[in-house]
């Protein structure tokens, strides 16, 4: 997603009424959505019944666990990336759990605003948000231009780089899940196509790139 034009399309801003989970380093927040706006934001989960009658708490209960598995993800990826890129944020980053995101599963407008859907299955959830927080790693290594800079330029060229390493990056992190195959098989089929043309699936060439 381009950032800018999400930003100006859909006022991604830092959500209120949310609490957060703090990395026992403090380098990670994971935001996730308090009493002020549950229930509204998050459905209930067929593990809770609506005879139970307390249907924030159960909810709360819900959003939570979900909170926690995206530190894990985030806990998982942050020092992998470091090393990978021999670079990490001077700041703590910050990453949101929402509702709906449209037709995407994450969006990052920087280290202090990443976002993920919390509704996503167990794998989808850890693979988006190791991937979000690439984009982090990817804009202190100057390898990714600026919200401001996304302002005046076409980001469309950079796209391989951008999305297809951190595509990639989800296999750093989580090797065992394999989510990023999903992107890969419009690869070969188009293979005439220009690199600066290609996107999330040109995460395969990331592959080739960094085999010793």
């Amino acid at each position: 997603v381009h950032p800018a034009r999400a930003l100006l399309a859909g006022g991604f801003l830092a959500p209120t009424g949310y609490e957060y989970y703090e990395s026992l380093d403090g380098s990670i927040q994971v935001y996730y959505p308090g009493p002020e706006v549950i229930p509204d934001d998050v459905p209930l989960t067929e593990s809770i019944s609506a005879a139970d009658g307390d249907y924030t708490e159960g909810n709360l209960e819900y959003v939570r666990g979900q909170a926690l598995k995206v530190m894990d993800s985030l806990e998982t990826a942050y020092p992998i990336y470091a090393e990978f890129l021999n670079t990490q944020p001077s700041e703590v980053v910050k990453m949101y759990l929402v509702q709906d995101l449209g037709s995407n599963n994450g969006l990052n407008l920087g280290c202090q605003l990443m976002y993920v859907e919390h509704s996503l299955p167990d794998d989808q959830l850890a693979s988006t948000s190791a991937h979000e927080l690439f984009h982090c790693f990817q804009l202190v290594a100057g390898i990714r231009p600026s919200l401001i800079e996304t302002l005046f330029s076409d980001m469309e060229y950079m796209k391989w780089m951008l999305e297809g390493g951190a595509t990639f990056a989800e296999h750093l992190a989580h090797p065992e899940l394999n989510i990023e195959h999903e992107n890969y098989a419009n690869y070969f089929p188009g293979t005439q196509y220009s690199l600066f043309g290609r996107s999330f699936n040109s995460g395969l060439i990331w592959h080739t790139l960094t085999e010793e």
